[in-house]
C-alpha cells in the first residue's frame, strides 16, 4: 500500500493496488472511496504533500497524525508570536502548542520551519515568552527561548543561503524547489546547531549528501559546498569557481573595482535588482495558488502580466550593471523570506488584505527608485533606464489598486 499526505489539507490518500480511497484528519477511521477526478480538490493548493511507499494502514495513519499535529503546532506558533492579536487568544495558543510539543518529532518539525528564517521584527517573541512563562508552558517556552537564543547563527546561515548564486541551482524554479527540500528535511536547522556545537561541517556535509530527496536535485553538492563556505576555518581558501562545463556560470567573483563612486553605484543598482527578484518570487508564488475559480481570471491576468513586467525589469538592470563592469546579485535577500515560507498556503486570490499588501509592496519599489533618480552618482543612462521603470511601477499600482476596488 502506498499513500500521499497532507498535514495541511488534513487529508491522506491510500493507493492499493487499483484502489483509491482517502480519510480526514478528523476521522481516520473513516474510508472514502475515490476516484483520479478527485485528487485535485481533494488536497487543493497544499505544498506539503508527502509520499510514503510500501507501507500498512497503521504506519500511515500515525505519519499523517504527526503531519498534522506538526502544521497546527506551527499555525499555533505563530498566533502566539502576533502581537496584535490579544494575550488570551496567545496563551491560548500557546497551551496548545505546549501539548503538541510533547512529541518530539513535532518539535523537529517546528524547528525545521522556524530556523529557516530570523524571526521578523514585527514578531513580538520576548512577549510570547513572557505569556509561556505565565501559562507554565514549559515546552513551548523551550523550544522559543533556544529559537531566541540562535537568532544570530540562524542569521548567518541564512544569509549564507541567499548569496548562492542562481545558477549553481538551475533557475528560480530549481532555486525555490531546492529550499523547500532543505527545510522540509531540517538542513537549516541542522547547519545552525552545527555552528553551535562547532561540530564539523564536513559531517554536515557528508549527512547531507546521503539525503534521497537533495540527490535526486541537480548540483547538490555544489549547492551545499557553496552554502557552508562562510564557515569553514578563516584559514582556508575560498571555494574554487565552478567548472564552465558543468553548465553553470564560471564568473561569480564579487565586483573588484576599488573606486568607492562605482561600487556605490553597484550598490544602489543591485539594490534595485533584489527588489525586482523579490517581486518575481512573490508573484511566482501567487500565481501558483490562482486555483481554478473563473472570477479569479481578472486577477490571475493581472498579476501575469505583472510578473512579466518584473522579469523584464531584472533582467534590463543585470544587463546595465554588467556593462558598467559590475556584477548582479543573483538573490532577493531575506527579506519578507521567513513569512513567504511559513504561509505557503495563504491564499491570494480573493483576499483584499492580501491585494494591499501586494500594493504596498509595489510602493515601496517605487520609492526605492525614486531615490535611486536623486542619486547624483548614478550615470544619466542608467537614470533614463529607472524612469521607464518607474512609469511601469506606477502601473501597477494602479491596475492592483482596480483589483482592490472591484
Amino acid at each position: 500500500m502506498h499513500a500521499v499526505i497532507s498535514g495541511r489539507a488534513g487529508k491522506a490518500l491510500l493507493l492499493d493496488g487499483d484502489s483509491l480511497k482517502s480519510f480526514d484528519a478528523d476521522d481516520p477511521s473513516k474510508l472514502v472511496p475515490r476516484r483520479q477526478a478527485d485528487l485535485h480538490y481533494l488536497f487543493g493548493e497544499s505544498q506539503d504533500l508527502r509520499i510514503i511507499e510500501d507501507s500498512d494502514l497503521e504506519s500511515i495513519t500515525r505519519e499523517f497524525k504527526n503531519d498534522c499535529d506538526s502544521n497546527l503546532a506551527l499555525d499555533l506558533t505563530l498566533i502566539s508570536l502576533d502581537g496584535e492579536l490579544p494575550d488570551d487568544i496567545r496563551k491560548e495558543a500557546i497551551e496548545g502548542v505546549d501539548e503538541l510539543l510533547a512529541d518530539h518529532r513535532v518539535v523537529e518539525q517546528l524547528e525545521n520551519i522556524l530556523y529557516a528564517r530570523p524571526v521578523p521584527e514585527d514578531a513580538d517573541l520576548s512577549g510570547a515568552l513572557k505569556l509561556c512563562d505565565r501559562a507554565g508552558s514549559s515546552r513551548v517556552l523551550a523550544v522559543l527561548k533556544t529559537f531566541e537564543e540562535y537568532q544570530p547563527l540562524i542569521r548567518e546561515v541564512c544569509e549564507a543561503w541567499d548569496i548562492i548564486p542562481v545558477q549553481i541551482f538551475g533557475g528560480y524554479e530549481r532555486q525555490a524547489e531546492f529550499q523547500h527540500a532543505v527545510v522540509r528535511e531540517g538542513f537549516f536547522r541542522a547547519v545552525v546547531v552545527t555552528r553551535e556545537t562547532q561540530a564539523a561541517i564536513s559531517m554536515f556535509l557528508f549527512e547531507a549528501g546521503l539525503n534521497p530527496y537533495l540527490k535526486q536535485l541537480p548540483n547538490y553538492r555544489q549547492v551545499l559546498q557553496r552554502w557552508v563556505a562562510p564557515f569553514r576555518q578563516t584559514d582556508q581558501k575560498p571555494p574554487l569557481p565552478v567548472k564552465p562545463h558543468e553548465n553553470i556560470d564560471a564568473s561569480l567573483a564579487e565586483p573588484t573595482s576599488t573606486n568607492p563612486e562605482v561600487n556605490i553605484m553597484h550598490d544602489e543598482m543591485n539594490k534595485l535588482l533584489k527588489s525586482e527578484l523579490s517581486a518575481i518570487e512573490t508573484y511566482q508564488q501567487a500565481l501558483e495558488k490562482k486555483g481554478t475559480d473563473p472570477a479569479h481570471i481578472p486577477a490571475i491576468d493581472t498579476m501575469t502580466a505583472i510578473l512579466d513586467d518584473h522579469q523584464r525589469a531584472a533582467s534590463r538592470i543585470e544587463a546595465a550593471i554588467r556593462q558598467k563592469g559590475g556584477e548582479p546579485v543573483h538573490s532577493s535577500g531575506a527579506w519578507g523570506a521567513w513569512s513567504k515560507i511559513v504561509m505557503g498556503t495563504a491564499q491570494l486570490f480573493g483576499d483584499k488584505a492580501a491585494l494591499k499588501a501586494l500594493k504596498e509592496g509595489e510602493e515601496s519599489g517605487l520609492k526605492e527608485y525614486t531615490d535611486v533618480l536623486g542619486d547624483t552618482g548614478i550615470p544619466q543612462d542608467q537614470k533614463t533606464l529607472i524612469s521607464d521603470l518607474v512609469a511601469t511601477q506606477r502601473m501597477h499600482i494602479g491596475r492592483i489598486f482596480k483589483l482592490i476596488e472591484k
